[in-house]
This record gives structure tokens, sequence and C-alpha cells, in this order.
């Protein structure tokens, strides 16, 4: 091992925003819940995940991959530095604003396949096929800096070589030929993949229209079943999954649209091997604690995975200096400042939407270390009385109900639950499934939220 190679490893375990890490590809993981997505058919369309469970390096890793040939794969991503929500319209009616965002997502593809279109060799049949109205919508997209969904509100920008940010509106009488050109460009050989990061924080991020983020995610799934050749993947957190099962329209859903990132204990072990690989590191060449009593003590420690993870190792690699390993005793050395920090993130993250969620949740189990449901509500209805943690906080949707408090516990990952069978933590695909199925048999508070001591 030598210093440089160390100094590689130690920046490619600290870099934990993914959205900054230029080496992504270089040690991504292909875990199932990837394989999944791209599995045949790709009918995944609903892609659910703490914060810090890799969601935003599946949206990069996904969006990255294209091709400049002109018969292929073009991907095209949306996330709110894509696309911004101009507060046009209050009263959204989610079928109406559904039928809007397909129009305009069509539109969107069209404006960045602009180059291939130009370059396709049967153009001319499409334009006849189409007649006069595609060369007035084409002309259109060439000058277009950005779409505003027939003034709906939202605008979204266009691809990176266009500097200018001026957003223009496209009428209904427009878009009518957008989807049959769309569907000749994808008939005459390409495959479109859309991506969307994060698509609560377009509409409205803390004060969310629910019927708005509905609407667009059925108009892209319209388009999706209208045209063969086109997948459509949101990437949401947890408890946004939960905001849109209460929508009316997505109830008749089904549930093989919709998967969970998880990690297996294989998959954390193999995103530190992939980053030691990168660093033309070996496990031994860093750890002195085998794999197998890694997994054993660190796996039911983290929360979300992978961010928990590379957090823990980052701490302990703050002390250590060049040709010092990584042992058993280091992970209860630095365990009370992982908690810490862990912590503080989980509140940060989720404290927009579950105001005070750690407080609350450290004082349902302040004197218990495990809950049965039966005993949790109890709890619960004596917290409430007393106003613990605080009155305020049962004002809040979120805790208005033992049932609206397990929810928000469970979908920020404050917990690990037992399904009957054994302790499940929330970066584990049995986690949801065992909420969804109404599984649980007992909590306890997750490792990294208890109370430093």
């Amino acid at each position: 091992m030598t210093k440089s190679s160390f100094k590689r490893f130690v920046e490619a375990v600290s870099t934990l925003d993914s959205r900054k890490d230029s080496h992504l590809n270089d040690y991504f993981v292909q875990t199932d819940t990837y394989k999944l997505i791209l599995g045949e058919g790709r009918n995944v369309e609903l892609v659910v995940g703490l914060k810090g469970s890799g969601k935003t390096s599946l949206y990069n890793i996904l969006t990255s991959q294209s091709t400049k040939d002109k018969i292929g794969t073009v991907s095209i991503g949306i996330s709110p530095s894509d696309a911004h929500w101009a507060h046009q319209i209050e009263n959204a009616n989610i079928l109406q604003f559904a039928e809007s965002a397909k129009m305009g997502l069509a539109l969107y593809i069209l404006r960045h396949l602009q180059s291939p279109i130009d370059e396709i060799n049967d153009k001319i049949r499409i334009k006849n096929e189409l007649f006069r109205p595609v060369l007035t919508l084409l002309d259109r997209l060439k000058g277009l800096q950005g779409i505003s969904i027939f003034g709906c509100g939202i605008n979204l920008k266009v691809p990176d070589e266009i500097k200018k940010q001026e957003f223009k509106a496209i009428g209904k009488n427009e878009s009518a030929p957008a989807i049959k050109l769309l569907k000749s460009i994808v008939d005459s050989g390409y495959s479109i993949n859309i991506v969307t990061d994060d698509a609560d924080r377009i509409f409205g991020g803390e004060s969310l229209n629910k019927h708005l983020l509905g609407g667009f995610i059925l108009g892209c799934s319209d388009l999706k079943n209208e045209i063969d050749g086109i997948t459509i993947v949101h990437i949401v957190k947890s408890h946004v999954k939960e905001l849109l099962d209460s929508i009316e329209e997505f109830t008749n859903r089904s549930t093989r649209l919709t998967t969970y990132i998880s990690w297996s204990d294989a998959e954390l072990v193999e995103l530190l091997k992939k980053r030691l690989k990168y660093s033309k590191l070996q496990w031994n060449d860093v750890f002195s604690i085998s794999k197998e009593d890694f997994v054993e003590v660190v796996s039911p420690r983290l929360r979300n995975g992978p961010r928990d993870l590379l957090r823990y190792v980052d701490l302990i690699l703050q002390r250590k200096v060049f040709g010092e390993k990584i042992g058993k005793a280091d992970f209860d050395d630095v365990a009370d400042d992982y908690r810490e920090l862990a912590y503080q993130q989980m509140q940060v993250v989720y404290g927009d939407v579950f105001s005070n969620v750690g407080e609350f949740v450290r004082e349902l189990f302040k004197g218990s270390k495990t809950l049965d449901l039966s005993n949790g509500q109890t709890e619960y209805a004596k917290m409430r009385l007393e106003s613990r943690p605080n009155a305020s906080i049962y004002s809040q949707r979120g805790f208005s109900s033992f049932q609206r408090a397990l929810i928000s516990i469970t979908d920020s990952g404050c917990v690990d639950i037992n399904d009957g069978n054994r302790w499940v933590q929330p970066y584990r695909r049995e986690y949801f499934e065992a909420i969804s199925k109404k599984r649980v048999a007992k909590l306890r508070l997750n490792y990294a939220i208890e109370i430093v001591k």
C-alpha cells in the first residue's frame, strides 16, 4: 500500500454527496434494486428510498446512460435543477394536469432529441405522415429555450448546451402532433429513458401539492403506456410514496410498478471493495477485521445503508495515520460521534416533513428498548396527554394519531422493525415490504438514532 493509494481511498470514502463525486462510475454498486429497474420490460416506475440510501447516485447513473449513435438509447433526467414550479394555479385537477404533463413531457423529449430528429433517415416520411403541423413544431422546438406546460406552472429547462433560460409556452394546437411524432421516432429505433429525482421538490417542496405531483407521475405513465419504447422511473423518498398512496387515482396502480432501494450485507461490503479497487488496494490493506465480522458489527448499526456506512468508516479514517488498519474496536471508539452525526443528518432531512421526529421517537422509547404496537399506542396516548416532548408536535398531521406517528417514524427510518422472524433495519428490502403488508410485530429505536450517553 502506498500513501497515494491510501489517500485515494480516504477521498473516495469521504465524498458523501454523489452529485460532487466525479468518480461515481468507478465504484457504483449494481445492487439488486438497480438490476430490477433495468430488468426485462423495465416495468418499475416508482423507486422509493430513504435519504442517504443511494437515490441520487442511482439517478446520476441512470441518466448518464446515453449514446450518440443514430439508433440507440437516450436517457433524460428531470430533477429540481432542471425544472421549477411557477405557482400559476392554486386548485389542481389531477386528471387534467396529468394530460398536460403527458403532452409537456412529449415536447420536452422532442427538444432533447432535436439533433437526432434532424439525422433520422426517414425524416421526410415522418413529415409526410404528420403533414404541416410537424414542420411548425420542429421549427418551434429549434428556437425553444424552455417549456412551460400549457401555462399550468411547471417550467422545464432545455439541454445544457442552451445557455439562455427563457421559457416559452407551447399551446395545445402545437402539442397535438407531438406524441405522434415522438412515436414515429421511437418506432424508427430509439428508446427513451426518463428519470426524475425528488420531483416533490419541483411541486412545492415543503408546501407540496400532492395532486400536482400525482398528476405529473400519472401523465408520465400515460405517455409510457401510449408509446412502447419509452420508460419512466421516478425516484422518491419514502414519505412521498406514502403521500401519493393517499390519492384516489393511485389506489389501483399495480404494486409491481414500485420497488424500494435496499442493500444486502454483501452489497454493503461491495460498496467498500469497489472503492478499495479504485484505490488499487485490497481489503486487508485497510482492514484488520474480516468481512464477516465487519458485517456482524456494522450492519445492525446502519439506518439508511451506504451513507451511514461511509460516514462511519470516514470517522475512523480521520483518526488513522498511514499504515494503521481499521479493527473491530475502532467502530466502538467512534460510535458516539457516528450516532450524533447520523441523528443530525436525519433531523435536517426529515425535520421539515416531520418536525421534531427525532425528539418524538426518542421520547417514545425513553422507558423501553422495544415496543410492540399495543404498548406503543398506550405510550403515545400518555405522551399526548402529558404534551411530551411538546404540545405543538401533535398538531402536525404526521403525529395526529398513533397510526400517523408510526408512518412518520418508519418513513424517516428512525426505528428497526421485527416482522415476526427477525429485526430489520430501514435500509433492508424486508423493511418496507413488512410495513406495506402490515407485518410489523415490534419496534426498536435504530442504533443511529439512540441517545448518545
